[in-house]
């Protein structure tokens, strides 16, 4: 497995961002105007083909917003690429785990594993 993306949720983005900017020295991010659709803006730090984002609620009753009352600002999905089995869509691990599609676009293409009894960040698993 190779970590593709790390996504942290934050209550300011721009704390958020500026924090994560200091601490790695890193160049401005972009923002990805296509995760407004999830009522959340961005911060998105590429390095190659491996990214650091940050996420911030700005409408309420979203999945990040719930995240952030439970955790506060935390670690919130993580990103992986692999040929497992489950990235193939043959399902998901027996570790109380849920198979759910993670990205819209792309129905099918890139599974999620979200946790059902646990509090843990979701997993997606991207396709080599």
């Amino acid at each position: 497995m190779r970590i593709r993306q790390i996504v942290f949720a934050a209550q300011s983005l721009e704390q958020g961002r500026d924090a994560l900017a200091a601490l790695f020295q890193l160049e401005p991010p972009f923002r990805d105007s296509g995760v407004a659709e999830f009522g959340i803006d961005n911060a998105v730090f590429v390095f190659g083909d491996q990214f650091i984002e940050v996420i911030s609620p700005y409408r309420a009753d979203t999945a990040c917003g719930r995240h952030l009352a439970r955790h506060g600002d935390s670690g919130y999905m993580l990103l992986q690429t692999d040929d497992l089995p489950a990235a193939r869509g043959a399902g998901p691990p027996s570790s109380g785990c849920l198979l759910k599609t993670s990205a819209r676009r792309r129905p099918g293409r890139c599974p999620g594993l979200q946790p059902q009894v646990r509090e843990d960040p979701l997993l997606s698993l991207v396709p080599p």
